[in-house]
């Protein structure tokens, strides 16, 4: 009888679609969210014109955007600031990629982006002693890393989602459509209280297997993602959320008795690249098939990811809403743990990761916001107009930032090298290789400077995901020869 029970909330699907199979990541729990940060100048960026002006002093939760859409948030300041200056640019690929599913995005395209320059303002001494005691008296250039807002207290999705959207974008990585279009959409039906969405599911996958993002999360807040799931579930009137994570014994044992006790149903699975994309998720779980560009919302299902719910249970359990976000740096080598740090949204990257410091030339175009192989190159913004004294720089100039939603990043220009030993001949690359290739043999022949059309020819299909190199038991180099001898033809190639 108690094995039935059990196994009401602990199920195995019977298949999730994918293809490429790679080697898990282990996954590693996050440090903990600390009460103070270092103050770091902040550069948001916002999809709306900034409301606030160039020399304006704002304080921490202060609007910088009043959007014109319902459905789209507001930004506000995580800390207190003087704007310093506003420098406009056009949409990168990050930007939509983040907002493939956004109808909204999709029907009325931004055409123009702004980043709101921020530059802090010591605290007070009462501000100081009242935001965490422990906290660094001597060095006034601390801020907070949470707002002391408390969270709504009528119980009714309506009230929830107006606080939702007035703190900003709550962005979920590689889905393609936050959680406030989700609920907005939901909203938009005026019998969502007799008919609700059939189905809440928190893709615990990691989005890419071999960098263990969401379920380091997912270890690292057992409690908070199952408690903050049935906070969103019961906002939803959803009475079975579900919770779908890689079939890992260690995280399942974290995760099985608070999933028992809150009555989440937990799903565990192999997981097969790329199975925790939104459409195969609903089609393995639900039957149901997304339509092109479409939002989860549209079939009955709102999806999340863990941070989202994680975040939700910290603010309803400690009345105070985190600003940081959680940054996972990996490489591309199998012996590299990845490095797992908070940020906040705006904040230079080379401020959080110390080894990415004063590396500009090194890392330019090797550093990718997502994973190696459906990530997006991150690059300076494209800037459109140079009316002030300080935007008046070359776009390569403004180093890029920890944007709204971004978890995961890749460093390809790693100078973690092993000595590599000679090649043997396993095979690994050539089956981790998405576009087909035989990485090794490529790169013997650029070695041998057998520099041939059908070597150019399949230089060309290489999309720099790094897999040969990471999954190569000789720890050859393999990515970074490619890397090298593509580069010349890149410009062909676009």
């Amino acid at each position: 009888m108690q094995a039935a029970a059990e196994s009401h909330f602990t199920t195995m699907p019977t298949h999730f679609h994918g293809g490429m199979t790679f080697q898990a990541g282990k996954p590693y729990p996050f440090p903990s969210l600390p009460k103070n940060i270092p103050a770091h100048p902040l550069r948001i960026t916002v999809t709306d014109p900034p409301i606030v002006t160039v020399g304006q002093t704002i304080t921490a939760s202060q609007k910088l955007t009043e959007p014109f859409k319902p459905q789209s948030p507001c930004y506000f300041s995580p800390i207190p600031a003087t704007v310093t200056h506003i420098t406009p640019w056009q949409p990168d690929d990050f930007h939509r990629h983040t907002h493939a599913r956004n109808p909204h995005e999709i029907n009325h395209p931004t055409t123009q982006l702004y980043d709101i320059h921020l530059k802090p303002i010591p605290p007070s001494p009462p501000a100081a002693s009242a935001c965490d005691q422990s906290a660094d008296e001597n060095n006034p250039l601390t801020v907070p890393a949470a707002l002391n807002i408390a969270p709504p207290d009528k119980p009714t999705l309506k009230s929830w989602f107006q606080h939702f959207r007035a703190l900003g974008p709550w962005p979920q990585d590689e889905i393609g459509c936050d959680l406030i279009t989700q609920l907005a959409a939901v909203l938009h039906n005026k019998h969502y209280q007799s008919k609700p969405p059939k189905s809440l599911i928190c893709i615990g996958m990691d989005a890419y297997s071999p960098y263990p993002d969401r379920s380091s999360l997912l270890l690292s807040y057992p409690d908070d993602a199952v408690l903050g799931l049935q906070i969103l579930g019961n906002l939803l009137n959803v009475k079975r959320p579900k919770l779908v994570i890689d079939a890992n014994p260690h995280l399942e044992g974290f995760l099985k008795n608070p999933c028992k006790s809150f009555k989440i149903k937990l799903l565990c699975a192999r997981n097969r690249y790329p199975a925790p994309d939104p459409t195969l998720i609903a089609h393995t779980l639900e039957n149901t098939k997304l339509p092109q560009n479409g939002s989860p919302t549209d079939v009955g299902i709102v999806m999340v990811t863990p941070w989202t719910v994680i975040r939700i249970a910290r603010w309803m359990t400690r009345r105070q809403l985190d600003v940081l976000q959680p940054v996972m740096i990996a490489e591309p080598h199998r012996d590299k743990h990845p490095q797992r740090h908070f940020a906040m949204p705006g904040t230079e990257i080379c401020c959080v990761d110390h080894t990415l410091h004063g590396c500009t030339e090194r890392l330019r175009g090797k550093l990718i916001a997502g994973n190696p192989l459906t990530g997006n190159q991150l690059c300076a913004p494209a800037l459109v107009a140079q009316q002030q004294e300080h935007s008046r720089r070359a776009p390569d100039s403004l180093p890029p930032t920890i944007r709204h939603g971004m978890q995961l990043l890749t460093n390809l220009a790693s100078t973690h090298h092993l000595e590599p030993a000679p090649c043997i001949t396993c095979g690994w690359c050539v089956d981790a290789c998405p576009t087909g290739l035989q990485p090794v043999h490529l790169a013997e022949q650029i070695h041998n400077h057998q520099n041939s059309k059908q070597l150019q020819d399949h230089l060309q299909y290489c999309i720099g995901c790094g897999l040969c190199t990471h999954v190569c038991p000789s720890h050859l180099p393999i990515a970074q020869i490619l890397a090298q001898a593509n580069a010349p033809i890149t410009p062909q190639i676009k």
